[in-house]
């Protein structure tokens, strides 16, 4: 079991320029949240305060041709979030609801994000073994526009909204449907991706609806 969530923004074009410091700004702009350079400036640390505390996650960049094991050769920002920090506490849903507004503000901030995963904990560590699932998305998925397999959470920019259709893609069988306000959809699979009993079978639900379209 990894020790952290990972949430991927794959983004269209082949510009690669660097959009860290432009979602730096963007995410300290917005009101109850802080964002600061962390060390070397390698990473941003991102913060919002819930209740009497401060949550926190850590945003990287990747380049396309950073070969990271979990994304196709696209542009990407992580969002990632210590499962420590995130089932510190009772209050795993309050946190989690956290986690799903970074990733709303995070996604609002990027420039032309096509498409955006989050991984469980057993997912990140198992991408690659041969008792893993798939990535989520490749180069060949992309070049379809469709996805390669079913993560905890799946965000459908407007373009795959399209191309899956967006009444199809709301009555999917996730604890969790929200249309965004460019038009995107955010699908969560299930409230706790800690829970690795809960969520696969709450994952395998929602892979058979996908496969039956054909993912």
């Amino acid at each position: 079991m990894a020790d952290s969530i990972e949430v991927s923004f794959v983004l269209t074009g082949d510009r690669g320029e660097p959009q860290l410091e432009a979602i730096r700004e963007r995410v300290d702009n917005k009101q109850e949240y802080r964002a600061d350079w962390g060390r070397d400036d390698e990473y941003v640390y991102a913060a919002r305060e819930i209740e009497e505390d401060v949550f926190g996650v850590h945003l990287f960049e990747h380049s396309p041709d950073s070969d990271w094991y979990t994304l196709p050769t696209r542009q990407a920002i992580e969002l990632e979030i210590s499962t420590h920090d995130l089932t510190l506490g009772e209050d795993v849903e309050t946190r989690v609801s956290t986690v799903l507004k970074f990733v709303q503000t995070v996604y609002a901030a990027t420039v032309e994000c096509r498409y955006a995963f989050g991984l469980d904990t057993e997912h990140v560590g198992g991408i690659g073994e041969d008792w893993g699932p798939d990535k989520p998305v490749t180069d060949e998925s992309l070049a379809e526009n469709r996805i390669n397999e079913v993560s905890w959470l799946t965000l459908f920019g407007p373009e795959l909204v399209v191309e899956y259709g967006r009444e199809w893609l709301l009555s999917a069988p996730a604890w969790k449907r929200e249309e965004l306000d460019d038009g995107a959809i955010l699908l969560v699979a299930s409230p706790d991706p800690t829970d690795y009993e809960q969520f696969s079978e709450d994952r395998d639900i929602l892979r058979t609806y996908f496969s039956r379209r054909g993912n």
